[in-house]
């Protein structure tokens, strides 16, 4: 009686399964039930089948979340990628965006893989990095993605940014790289790791998807303070002066080098009896 409405119209059939409805098995379960509910055709009393519940609603979220998600990261991409080309008035930008922030965002979800679901750290025993059954929770490299799209585009834009000051007053790229890491590089790293260590302290969590959420930010973080912005970036910056500006115009003849600038640094040095500088890197 508790399952038959008062018309005695509807009936309530209740699901029991013999392991918990909240893994991946019952991903493939509902979707079967879908299958036999699109088969069922309504008899001449209009009979209807419905399936719902907490876990039908939490598989219908997960696949419209996921069937939108490469369209999530194509707008996102092109609209920051876009912006920031207008900004650099260089069309070069969405080139080098790919190789300094598409290629290592895939390196840290790659690495975040290799640990949760493959087990790559099961072997310290320490539970924050334990893998488990189904791996990632459905919806962290949701929310993780937008972030760390967010705060690789914010270091990148301070380090080029003022790499293209230097390169407009009239520095060769070179030049303008070296003077522009060895002003900025304290802000980075200082930056970068309090961000690392804020986002790190969420792996004292004992929730795993929160230990997760952590890792990705983290090491996102680390990955891009100390090897893209330090290392990438300046690299492929100097590969092509006039293409890492095109269309944009800077100044192309009687540039200051980088020898010069050493020069006129340890001059300045001297007239108030500091230690010259030493600058021997090559790019």
């Amino acid at each position: 009686e508790k399952s038959v409405n008062k018309e005695q119209t509807a009936t309530l059939i209740t699901i029991i399964l013999p392991y918990s409805p909240f893994t991946s098995r019952i991903e493939h379960f509902i979707n079967d039930i879908y299958v036999i509910l699109d088969e069922f055709k309504p008899d001449e009393y209009h009979n209807r089948l419905h399936l719902c519940g907490v876990e039908v609603g939490f598989v219908e979220d997960m696949a419209i979340s996921f069937g939108e998600f490469p369209l999530l990261i194509a707008v996102t991409c092109i609209v920051v990628f876009s912006l920031l080309g207008v900004m650099l008035r260089s069309a070069f930008v969405v080139v080098r965006l790919t190789m300094t922030v598409l290629l290592p965002l895939a390196a840290v979800f790659g690495l975040a893989v290799i640990v949760y679901q493959y087990g790559a750290l099961d072997w310290t025993g320490i539970a924050q990095v334990q893998s488990r059954e189904d791996g990632f929770y459905w919806y962290v490299p949701l929310l993780c993605f937008t972030m760390c799209i967010g705060l690789a585009l914010d270091y990148d834009v301070l380090v080029i940014s003022r790499i293209r000051e230097h390169r407009v007053a009239g520095y060769e790229i070179r030049g303008a790289i070296i003077k522009a890491v060895w002003e900025i590089n304290t802000t980075v790293v200082c930056a970068g790791m309090i961000m690392a260590l804020a986002f790190g302290g969420l792996l004292l969590s004992s929730s795993l998807a929160v230990n997760q959420m952590s890792w990705l930010l983290t090491t996102s973080v680390l990955f891009d303070t100390f090897i893209v912005q330090m290392i990438a970036v300046p690299a492929i910056m100097s590969l092509a002066d006039w293409l890492s500006w095109w269309p944009g115009k800077v100044p192309t003849g009687n540039l200051v080098t980088l020898e010069e600038e050493v020069e006129n640094h340890n001059r300045a040095l001297e007239s108030t009896a500091v230690e010259p500088l030493n600058l021997n890197t090559n790019f």
